[in-house]
């Protein structure tokens, strides 16, 4: 499964979140999930750096994310084929 290029900083102390990272150029951050299946990236374009900050401050990353997801409406999915797939209107969990 191809990964986002963003740099990601690992969180093993979360059960929901296991990386998250930023690109502050395109104002994208990028959440690994955790589930039973493995992982999966999601990106989400147009986060200002503000939230971003928000959740690298969190003491619970997944507390946050729960807490803050319905601003988050459009995402890609990282997935095999060559392009992530753009999605609008849902929230990645």
């Amino acid at each position: 499964m191809p990964r986002s290029t963003i740099p990601m900083t690992m969180t093993p102390e979360s059960s929901h979140i296991a990386s998250y990272g930023y690109d502050a150029a395109s104002q994208t951050m990028v959440l690994a999930f955790q589930s039973s299946a493995g992982q999966k990236e999601y990106e989400y374009p147009d986060t200002p750096p503000a939230k971003f900050a928000e959740l690298d401050a969190a003491e619970s990353k997944g507390r946050w994310w729960r807490a803050n997801r319905a601003n988050f409406p459009n995402f890609r999915i990282m997935q095999d084929d060559p392009a992530p797939v753009d999605t609008e209107g849902g929230a990645a969990d």
